[in-house]
């Protein structure tokens, strides 16, 4: 069974360069059984931003609007996350009991999201399925959504616990 899961870029835009490794982690991710969804804020569109912040939110809320998308992974990191912040509608966010998961910068919205929601988001950063340990990633990120989503907070923290020793 698949699910879906959302992929966007809340913070600095990914060069042209990454495509090859976004079409690699979404074959990954298709082959532990998820339909990632693309957001169009990903890449850089010539400006240096892939969106606005009001653009690169409503990115990021129409992933939330999604009722088959179980889970938010933002592959961008920098320092243009927090842009984002004041266009978040944090009562669809909670109503959607949705996990966002995010690295470095994206700090701003994982902990703007539990705070203000309850929701679990998590600091994580999917492109660790792609780089060095990938395949140690890959089993770790697998065991963390046995079955069906949502995973349990067991098998979550378990996974969180194990794949930051080796960051």
């Amino acid at each position: 069974m698949s699910h879906k899961i959302g992929i966007t870029a809340c913070s600095n835009p990914m060069h042209p360069s990454f495509s090859a490794d976004l079409a690699r982690l979404c074959q990954i991710l298709r082959e532990l059984g998820f339909d990632p969804v693309l957001s169009p804020c990903l890449f850089d569109n010539g400006s240096g931003f892939s969106g606005t912040g009001a653009e690169r939110a409503d990115a990021l809320m129409n992933l939330y609007c999604d009722p088959e998308i179980t889970d938010i992974f933002d592959v961008s990191g920098g320092d243009m996350a927090n842009e984002v912040l004041p266009y978040l509608d944090f009562s669809v966010i909670a109503a959607s009991g949705k996990r966002f998961w995010g690295y470095s910068d994206l700090t701003t919205i994982v902990n703007a999201v539990t705070t203000a929601t309850g929701n679990e988001s998590m600091l994580y950063q999917v492109r660790n399925l792609l780089y060095d340990h990938s395949a140690e990633q890959i089993t770790l990120f697998q065991n963390a959504f046995p079955g069906s989503l949502p995973a349990s907070s067991t098998s979550l923290a378990h996974f969180c616990r194990a794949i930051t020793w080796k960051v």
